[in-house]
């Protein structure tokens, strides 16, 4: 079949259309460019509202003209209003006029590959397209273009770990109405990293009154209660985390916050659940084999250690922690054995040693043949 020049799409906003609505309609468009095979030009206008040439009283949503002849060009109209009608609340709104963009576009391909309309897979791939594009925006639709490119700034300063400027910029996109879960989320953990946990809680807390089904937000926040010494405050929000979705990280911060009220039985227990999730989880073993070292049950605690080396050959601390085994059973040889293997991991765990108590008394002789 042989396709006019011209291609792609295009996209006509009226200056009535909401800024918001226009902004994510054009990024929609243009991912819709980016992600469908458009070879006869389409232009969708989107409007305030329309009126009908046939009735006053024939409303639409979205519609799509196909031309009868391929020489000619295709165009989609939405009408703004009639989205707003049916959907109490902004988001609800973007995403149905999205949604039926997405609808009309289903036609259009049919059109390209002369196929029948069929108004059931229209539904279905729209629904399907919108879902992608959220999947690959990451963020809500209540986040416009301009504060997602704040958002987007602010992701790359995070992972470059310049945390302040990427906090500044989270502030900033929040301040264009990015209310999105995520984005409190994210900064909150930007906070974290900087050890300001107080701001990251009240961060979270906003995240959590958006969304409180994301287990991730929950167990984050747990973290920053932990190391304000909220320790049972930390418990009940990893028990809200697991409650939501079971991780094997949840149950390992809950167990390091159960170690620090000294209720060691079911700090074991969570380090199991998470061994039950990942039996490769050598964090999980090295930090059970720590805890059962120190209420002395070192047969066991030399085993978990052990197993956690198997998995992760280049885990100094968990080295460190079969050296502590040795020394509290005397076996001052083996000792300095894995302390030798643990420092040559990481020269760090050296003055981890000068400071461990139980090396105090054998000091002298655990370094004589270190590095």
């Amino acid at each position: 079949m042989n396709y006019i020049e011209q291609k792609g799409i295009t996209i006509r906003c009226s200056r009535e259309v909401d800024t918001k609505i226009r902004d994510i309609c054009v990024e929609f468009t243009g991912w819709i460019r980016k992600n469908i095979a458009l070879p006869i030009k389409v232009t969708i206008y989107v409007r305030k509202n329309y009126k009908s040439r046939i009735s006053e009283n024939d409303i639409f949503k979205a519609s799509f003209f196909a031309p009868y002849l391929k020489s000619d060009n295709p165009f989609i109209r939405v009408d703004v209003e009639n989205h707003k009608i049916e959907n109490s609340d902004e988001e609800s709104t973007i995403l149905s006029i999205l949604e039926s963009i997405a609808h009309e576009i289903v036609h259009y391909v049919q059109w390209i590959e002369g196929l029948p309309f069929s108004e059931d897979e229209a539904e279905r791939k729209s629904k399907k397209l919108v879902r992608k594009f959220l999947k690959e925006r990451e963020y809500d639709l209540v986040v416009s273009p301009c504060a997602l490119k704040l958002v987007q700034l602010a992701e790359k300063y995070s992972q470059s770990n310049n945390f302040k400027k990427a906090i500044k910029c989270y502030i900033n996109a929040i301040e264009l109405g990015a209310e999105d879960y995520k984005v409190y989320s994210d900064v909150a953990y930007c906070y974290d990293c900087i050890e300001e946990y107080e701001k990251a809680i009240l961060c979270y807390d906003k995240a959590i009154q958006i969304n409180n089904k994301n287990s991730v937000v929950w167990m984050n926040k747990g973290y920053a209660l932990h190391y304000l010494g909220q320790y049972k405050n930390a418990i009940d929000c990893f028990n809200e985390s697991i409650k939501i979705k079971p991780s094997k990280e949840a149950y390992v911060f809950k167990a390091y916050s159960l170690e620090k009220i000294s209720n060691y039985s079911e700090a074991l227990e969570c380090y199991d659940r998470a061994i039950d999730l990942d039996d490769k989880y050598d964090i999980a073993y090295n930090n059970k084999g720590q805890l059962l070292c120190h209420i002395g049950r070192f047969k066991e605690a030399k085993y978990c250690c052990n197993k956690a080396i198997l998995i992760n050959s280049n885990y100094a601390d968990a080295y460190y922690n079969i050296s502590i085994i040795y020394a509290n059973l005397r076996d001052i040889d083996e000792a300095r054995k894995y302390l030798n293997k643990a420092i040559e991991i990481d020269e760090e765990f050296k003055s981890y040693a000068a400071e461990e108590e139980v090396f105090k008394d054998i000091y002298s002789k655990l370094t004589a043949k270190l590095h």
